[in-house]
């Protein structure tokens, strides 16, 4: 037997049980009155009301009692004359006290983010973990030195870790060249720790984006820019400015690269403050809020030191 329903029948049958057998006998009569009088105040009128008063006087279990305001027949006291059944009733005018949650306006669900907010449902922009060299093929430093090549958008051949191709020297020279102090400061490194170096920004790289509001960027962020990428931010940052606090984006021919300008300012203004995100491959790194202005016909970002 359940523990709740065990001490509601004890409860019920101790109490009634006790005050019946002193009314009966005539002992005590005023104690008997008096018991009778507190039992009416607190004793439930049926055994489920006796269950919910009990266990909720014991404070067991009382978030998973069912209501006691509608009990089972089998909870009916047995001097009620069954009723035959009745018709389905209709629905309330008004919500039923149980459902009053029902009443209220249901709320508007939050509009997904767009733009620079989703951002934060997207994976950040960061570099590949290379694998342990027993698990490469070919030369475990050409293999790296490819796949740092390929994440920065230097280099478009196969991951093989085999012999350098003509296309792939060329690549990698493209990459050296983009290092201003290479010959001074890390001609003298292996060339799998400059790419690395590179891949995880520890190496200053000359780029074309650093002409443009995403400078503040990584390199892993900016060396993927090509030439018609930045050109469409850089339009995509001409209608910010033009119409402040509206998100401007814009989308590589091949889907792979994109972003959102958003400023704040006066319209056309020679500067104002921009928040900027780029996606690289599904992929996303975010900047700002920065203060941009336009120079020399394109818009770069305000620094204490000359680049």
């Amino acid at each position: 037997m359940p523990v709740s329903d065990a001490l509601s029948r004890k409860t019920v049958a101790d109490t009634s049980g006790g005050a019946a057998r002193s009314s009966h006998r005539g002992r005590r009569p005023l104690a008997a009155l008096l018991c009778m009088v507190l039992l009416h105040e607190t004793v439930p009128a049926s055994p489920a009301d006796a269950a919910g008063f009990t266990l909720s006087t014991l404070g067991i279990m009382q978030p998973f009692l069912p209501s006691a305001a509608a009990p089972q027949p089998s909870s009916q006291p047995p001097s009620q004359p069954a009723s035959p059944p009745s018709p389905a009733p209709s629905l309330p005018s008004s919500p039923h006290p149980s459902s009053h949650h029902a009443s209220r306006p249901a709320p508007t669900p939050p509009t997904p983010p767009t733009g620079i907010e989703s951002a934060d449902e997207r994976p950040k922009l960061a570099p590949v973990p290379m694998p342990p060299d027993d698990q490469l093929p070919g030369s475990p430093s050409q293999w790296k030195i490819q796949s740092a090549l390929k994440q920065l958008g230097f280099y478009h051949g196969p991951l093989d870790g085999g012999y350098a191709t003509p296309q792939f020297r060329a690549d990698l020279e493209v990459y050296l060249e983009t290092i201003p102090d290479y010959l001074t400061k890390y001609v003298r490194l292996p060339f799998e720790e400059i790419v690395l170096m590179g891949l995880n920004n520890t190496v200053r790289l000359s780029l074309p984006a650093d002409r443009t509001l995403a400078a503040p960027m990584s390199y892993l962020a900016r060396a993927n820019l090509n030439g018609n990428d930045l050109a469409r931010l850089r339009a995509a940052t001409e209608r910010a400015n033009a119409h402040p606090d509206q998100e401007q984006q814009w989308r590589s021919t091949d889907g792979r690269r994109g972003g959102t300008v958003v400023m704040s300012g006066a319209p056309n203004g020679p500067c104002g403050t921009f928040s900027l995100r780029v996606d690289i491959n599904d992929a996303t790194e975010t900047a700002g809020p920065l203060e941009g202005c336009r120079r020399h016909g394109q818009w770069e970002v305000i620094t204490d030191s000359p680049r």
